[in-house]
């Protein structure tokens, strides 16, 4: 049976028709090649291919450098915090919102320390400094209570667990590490109010006790506590986890005026020539 083309166009017609379709794939063909050929890498004169130069080459853009030397996390930088620095330190980085006062920007400059502020990254979001880091530690604890210092680190950024030892080592661990980075953290004891009393006699030390998680932030965050102090048996462990998760994360402004003063050491407590007579 013939073909609807045989019956419908010469041969002559036929043949100018293939001719046509056949110099379209050529073309298109040819058009594909050149295309590739544009896009590949240039050959040098060895016949291998060039690599691409650095002016053709995107560029990432720059990663900021981590923060450098002694790292302050507070917000607004005070002399009560600057004063306490390390006698060799010569360089400090502050958040890059940081407000610094006159009378610290004073002392830093009269002690020959260098401040930095902390870098944007890409995208606009802020490298800040590392924050003080949030101790927790316990004594005198019953044996079911023990394992809940362990969680609450897990629970908490930046959170570290001090060794199990006496009352008296634990408050001086917590004093060091306040009065060097503010650090703040949590005790657990399963006398809290003895607890709380000893450590306040440690001037770096700023310690409440309570005994449920409303109480504890209220008191925290009236006496600028550095130190909360629990005992364990009161609290359930998600309970207890969330308090240490808030107290963390409690901003610390400049003490009030009272805090201050009672913060001051005491004249009383030096011994006066007519005293010692």
């Amino acid at each position: 049976m013939p073909s609807s083309l045989t019956t419908s166009h010469t041969a002559a017609e036929l043949q100018q028709l293939v001719a046509r379709i056949t110099a379209e794939v050529v073309r298109r063909v040819s058009a594909s090649t050149q295309a590739q050929v544009a896009a590949a890498p240039p050959r040098d004169a060895t016949g291998a291919r060039a690599e691409p130069s650095a002016s053709t080459v995107p560029r990432e853009p720059p990663v900021p450098s981590a923060p450098t030397g002694h790292l302050l996390a507070e917000k607004v930088i005070t002399l009560a915090i600057v004063s306490k620095l390390p006698a060799d330190l010569t360089l400090v980085t502050v958040r890059h919102n940081a407000v610094l006062t006159p009378s610290a920007r004073e002392w830093l400059a009269d002690h020959r320390v260098g401040v930095q502020r902390a870098a944007i990254a890409a995208g606009g979001a802020a490298i800040v400094a590392a924050s003080p880091a949030f101790l927790v530690g316990g004594c005198d604890l019953p044996g079911r209570t023990i394992g809940q210092a362990a969680a609450v680190v897990r629970a908490v950024p930046n959170a570290q667990q001090l060794p199990s030892t006496g009352l008296s080592s634990l408050v001086t661990a917590f004093a060091d590490a306040a009065s060097r980075s503010g650090s703040r953290g949590l005790l657990l004891s399963s006398r809290p109010a003895a607890a709380a009393l000893i450590a306040n006699r440690t001037r770096a030390v700023r310690a409440v006790a309570a005994t449920d998680v409303r109480e504890a932030l209220t008191l925290a965050e009236e006496c600028r506590a550095t130190l909360l102090v629990v005992n364990p048996a009161r609290f359930s462990p998600g309970s207890l986890q969330r308090l240490a998760v808030e107290f963390a994360k409690q901003e610390q402004p400049d003490l009030p005026h009272d805090l201050a003063e009672a913060s001051r050491p005491c004249s009383c407590s030096r011994t006066s020539p007519e005293a010692s007579r």
